[in-house]
């Protein structure tokens, strides 16, 4: 399911958004998107020029990796090793 952000036009001024055009409240966006399964935000320089940051990527200690059950395709960043890296069906590859 896509999503896309929604601002009518003149509430640029005031920085809150809505998702949808049939979202019934405006809000920033950093409240409006959620963090799930493997997915993170961080507000970055909070106070001043401010972003959001969102994250898809696990980071994992190496033993923490080696005991998933990975499917093909997924990917992490292996703290352990500083380096991400994805299952190719069989085996952890590094970058």
């Amino acid at each position: 399911m896509k999503s896309q952000v929604f601002v009518p036009f003149g509430d640029l001024s005031i920085g809150k958004v809505k998702i949808t055009g049939d979202d019934s409240t405006k809000g920033y966006l950093s409240d409006k998107i959620t963090e799930g399964d493997n997915i993170t935000l961080e507000v970055v320089n909070p106070g001043g020029n401010e972003t959001l940051k969102v994250s898809s990527i696990r980071k994992l200690t190496a033993v923490v990796r080696k005991a998933l059950s990975p499917t093909e395709g997924d990917f992490v960043y292996d703290l352990d090793l500083h380096s991400p890296m994805y299952y190719n069906g069989s085996a952890w590859v590094m970058f």
